[in-house]
């Protein structure tokens, strides 16, 4: 009896992380689409709330998104980054090469 009462114990835990997860999941896809809603097309504030629920999602101490245009990975986002880093990387596009 005590085997199953673990086991049973263990699938309830299990399935109340899941819940605990798929809450967090609606809420952040709830306030991404409140940001994109109230965004008036500024993509920038799009995608830092993207990127900071993404972070929490992950559990991820810092997050980057980056952009591709002409060529450049530009950073449009970043969380978590180190001071001066952020601002580096938006001043230095990232090219796209071999190796």
């Amino acid at each position: 009896m005590g085997s199953e009462d673990a086991t049973a114990g263990l699938e309830r835990r299990h399935l109340r992380t899941r819940f605990e997860e798929a809450q967090l999941q609606q809420a952040a896809t709830a306030d991404i689409l409140k940001a994109i809603n109230q965004s008036g097309f500024d993509l920038s504030s799009v995608l830092e709330t993207v990127l900071r629920h993404g972070t929490q999602l992950c559990r991820a101490v810092r997050g980057s998104l980056f952009v591709l245009e002409d060529g450049l990975l530009k950073l449009a986002a970043a969380v978590g980054a180190f001071p001066g880093f952020e601002d580096y990387l938006k001043q230095t596009p990232l090219r796209l090469g071999p190796g």
